[in-house]
């Protein structure tokens, strides 16, 4: 799923971060390439973003169809009154 938030064969970018200081000496220690597992997990909250936003447009898209039933009734049933008009 990686594609679907980046451009993977963008060129790389230097970047400055704030990191426990602790931390990266561990990091570095155990050998963790740190930006292998930033773009990692920037990649994960990315896609966590967009499944969110995703869920919230579903929500609202199924909203208004539930308030267009209650106002209109099912599509079904305006399919089936309209071939019960027509003799199909």
């Amino acid at each position: 799923m990686d594609t679907l938030t980046h451009d993977t064969k963008a060129p790389r970018r230097t970047v400055s971060v704030t990191i426990n200081s602790d931390l990266m000496a561990r990091a570095r220690a155990a050998k963790i390439n740190v930006s292998a597992v930033s773009e990692a997990a920037l990649v994960a909250a990315l896609d966590a973003k967009r499944r969110e936003a995703l869920r919230e447009a579903l929500r609202v898209e199924a909203e208004a169809y539930d308030r267009h039933v209650e106002q209109h009734g099912p599509f079904g049933e305006a399919v089936m009154a309209w071939r019960n008009e027509n003799g199909a």
